[in-house]
């Protein structure tokens, strides 16, 4: 990507009857450190210096002269030699700002950054209530920022993060939000985006690290906890994962070929996984994250040691292999207080290595197991089983099937937990889970004992 600077101001070179060049003293960009980012580009030697000048006369375009020279932090001044004549300088590139095109200028530390319509927007950290945005991308330029390209949001308070929700912008507040739409205005600052528009008075962003674009909307962590914007508006999402809420969002990244939003957690907690296509939140244990970002298509996260973790898709945690252990939610067939009756419950495998396999039955909304069976399979198949309950297991071509009749039938909900509790290699694979169960009418039946 090539940037382009903010030209520096124009200077009058007066030549004698026959002169057919002229020799420039140009500053050199390293005796103008004064500490700050600034410093490293100043004395960097890829950036290359240019000079444009106008037909004799001094009116008209600016035209690049036929040479340019590296910068060389270690100098003053460098010399750079224009022997283009007038006759064949209009067939050389014209300065950028040709045509009324505004200046560019280096864009302030931002708060928050986003990406959206070929166009790059942000939140100044030194002016909270202020957006920044750039002119419109050209192919093979950077982004170009520059001080006339802004709006401001100045109602409730400072602005928090700013996002892409389709063709607009979302500019969150801590207990508010906007959305900004239009095309923004040209490079040459006509036009521009319309008023921004509350659509949350009560509802913003607290944490600009868990906001996160996706093609269903934007995520994001308010107050109250995760919401989704999207088609219909704002939707609470997070009831499910509550009991996180104070804890603060460290990153959001996409893992968009599994339509998952990952939020990674700050103190040690578990990352919290939100699978957008079926609306379902589970956790990934042994996250505990400094960073992360998106490499090559995967979720990349930064230990505390500054050890980078890439998601793979075998069954191996740096060399070692890794249990695997599914739990389902509560399951009821006939409503909170339904009569129901959980008859069977299995578990179909494919198999992959000698494991051994565990089936855990959660009763009532119990937290601990009432009933659980052991199978462990070697090269040939099913070699044991081991249960507290009445448990089955045959092999079947490729895996193995493990099935129970349940001793606890007449319950109101239930829960089902496999788990690989001997992880040698790549084990098994989960086929199906499948619960066999007959709903009847009326409540539930209480037992003589607790009718009053």
């Amino acid at each position: 990507q090539l940037y382009l600077s903010c030209p520096a101001p124009a200077a009058d070179v007066t030549t004698a009857v026959g002169q057919f060049s002229v020799e420039l003293t140009i500053n050199t960009l390293g005796n103008l450190d004064d500490g700050g980012w600034e410093a490293g580009l100043r004395r960097s030697t890829v950036v290359r210096l240019h000079a444009y000048r106008t037909k004799a006369g001094g009116t008209g375009s600016y035209y690049k002269t036929g040479s340019s020279v590296l910068n060389d932090p270690t100098v003053l001044t460098l010399a750079l030699n224009d022997g283009v004549a007038d006759g064949t300088i209009d067939d050389n590139e014209i300065l950028y700002t040709d045509g009324g095109v505004a200046e560019n200028i280096g864009p302030p530390g931002m708060l928050s950054l986003a990406e959206n319509r070929n166009r790059m927007a942000g939140i100044p950290c030194d002016d909270r209530t202020a957006v920044w945005y750039t002119k419109p991308k050209q192919a093979g330029i950077g982004y170009e920022w520059t001080d006339l390209l802004t709006f401001r949001i100045e109602t409730h308070g400072p602005n928090t993060a700013i996002a892409a929700w389709g063709d607009k912008w979302v500019v969150f507040k801590e207990s508010a939000a906007y959305v900004v739409s239009g095309d923004g205005a040209r490079n040459t600052l006509a036009g521009g985006y319309d008023v921004p528009f509350p659509i949350s008075l009560d509802i913003g962003c607290t944490g600009r690290a868990s906001v996160l674009s996706t093609s269903v909307g934007v995520f994001f962590k308010s107050a109250r906890g995760i919401y989704l914007l999207g088609g219909g508006g704002l939707k609470y999402i997070g009831a499910p994962v509550e009991k996180y809420n104070a804890y603060t969002v460290i990153a959001a990244v996409l893992e968009e070929d599994a339509h998952r939003a990952i939020f990674y957690l700050s103190d040690h907690q578990p990352a919290l996984v939100y699978d957008y296509e079926f609306g379902q939140w589970s956790t990934f244990t042994n996250h505990d994250a400094v960073a992360a970002a998106v490499w090559q298509g995967k979720p990349v996260f930064l230990d505390s040691d500054g050890k980078a973790h890439v998601q793979g898709s075998d069954y191996l945690d740096d060399g070692v292999p890794y249990g695997l252990k599914l739990g389902l939610g509560w399951i009821t067939m006939a409503g909170a207080l339904g009569w129901q009756r959980f008859r069977k419950a299995g578990v179909l495998c494919d198999w992959k290595s000698p494991h051994t396999m565990m089936l855990r039955v959660y009763y009532r909304r119990g937290e601990v197991p009432e009933d659980r069976g052991t199978v462990v399979t070697g090269t040939d198949g099913v070699e044991a089983v081991r249960f507290d309950l009445a448990l089955k297991a045959e092999s079947v071509k490729g895996g193995h099937l493990m099935a129970t009749r349940l001793p606890y039938q007449k319950v109101t909900a239930i829960r089902l937990e496999v788990e690989d509790t001997d992880p040698t290699g790549e084990d098994y694979t989960i086929s199906a889970i499948m619960i066999e169960v007959g709903v009847k009418p009326g409540l539930a039946h209480l037992a003589a004992a607790k009718v009053a």
